[in-house]
């Protein structure tokens, strides 16, 4: 007996399905490294392990990164704990990114985690000469610890090293923050406030 259209196919698990029918798949096409949990903070509402001393290793990086672009994956990002301790791994695989045409998502960061200035410039700038050419995501509010100072230091040096405004990206968590015409106002360490526009983060 010839099975109609509408018959169902009964599959290997036992689910039946319409024929013909697509079945939804997940496909990634975002990478986000975690090379090391640590971190120079300790917030109470943190759920990284951040007494880990593991680091993924540079090589396992790269292979991961790249096997990932063969399937399509074209956007990069970086987290942690805080990724700038273990600029070595940041830097190595941005350099290999830039190389392959990723775009670059964030770095998200404390903004605390550095020395003294000199310190940070060397890392920013190094960066910079790795071609990241996506944002910095800085996380300010009344979890992080507030440094006021480094922060206005990371501020400044930021976006001198990289030369333009729009490196930076706000997170910023707690009481709502004022609601202005083509943005959002947030208090800022070096004075004033800081503007999040509702820009999409990358280039």
């Amino acid at each position: 007996m010839a099975k109609s259209s509408r018959d169902a196919i009964v599959t290997t698990r036992g689910e039946s399905r319409r024929p013909g029918r697509k079945r939804r798949t997940f496909r990634p096409d975002y990478l986000s490294f975690a090379g090391t949990y640590q971190c120079n903070l300790s917030c109470p509402h943190c759920c990284v392990p951040i007494e880990w001393p593991d680091r993924l290793d540079i090589a396992v990086g790269l292979r991961f990164l790249e096997e990932a672009h063969a399937e399509g994956i074209q956007t990069l990002g970086f987290t942690g704990g805080e990724p700038f301790p273990y600029p070595e791994f940041v830097c190595t695989l941005t350099r290999r990114a830039a190389e392959l045409g990723f775009r670059f998502d964030k770095i998200m960061t404390n903004g605390v985690w550095f020395r003294d200035v000199a310190h940070l410039q060397d890392v920013l700038r190094n960066l910079k000469h790795c071609g990241f050419t996506g944002k910095i995501g800085l996380s300010v509010d009344k979890f992080h610890g507030i440094e006021t100072e480094k922060l206005a230091n990371f501020w400044r040096q930021t976006r001198a090293i990289f030369e333009r405004d729009s490196i930076l990206s706000l997170s910023y968590a707690g009481a709502a923050p004022a609601k202005s015409a083509g943005g959002t106002h947030c208090p800022g360490p070096c004075g004033g406030s800081w503007k999040a526009t509702a820009r999409g983060s990358g280039r």
